[in-house]
């Protein structure tokens, strides 16, 4: 992936994160519904799916004009190290934030942060 490619896919996830830390923070602060929550959060959602996908198409048809180098994949395999590490982590510290809380939320949560876990596992190195 060139640079670009990368710092476009980081600000995709950067965006969704503050879209969803602004809608949570009004949610606790009470001036959002639940429901709206939740239908708000969907929308972030596919916004965030449909940019990915429009992306990964700009990618995949550039990746032939592509060539890897040894020290990319040596590169790439510490990312990983480094992403799985962070999400390990993650998981850990949101079990004792949400500690004491209803388990259905809590129990979605680290469903859904296993399941990125398993996906940074299972990617192969670019």
């Amino acid at each position: 992936m060139p640079p670009k490619r990368k710092t476009e896919s980081i600000a995709i996830s950067v965006v969704s994160m503050a879209a969803f830390a602004v809608l949570v923070f009004f949610v606790i602060k009470g001036s959002l519904a639940p429901r709206t929550f939740a239908i708000d959060c969907a929308i972030v959602m596919i916004i965030s799916t449909l940019t990915w996908t429009f992306l990964l198409k700009r990618t995949r048809s550039d990746a032939d004009a592509l060539s890897t180098t040894s020290a990319i994949i040596k590169s790439s395999y510490k990312t990983k190290d480094v992403e799985v590490a962070v999400l390990l982590l993650l998981l850990f510290v949101s079990f004792g934030l949400t500690r004491g809380g209803p388990w259905a939320p809590r129990l979605i949560g680290a469903s859904i942060l296993v399941l990125f876990l398993i996906g940074t596992i299972l990617r192969k190195a670019k």
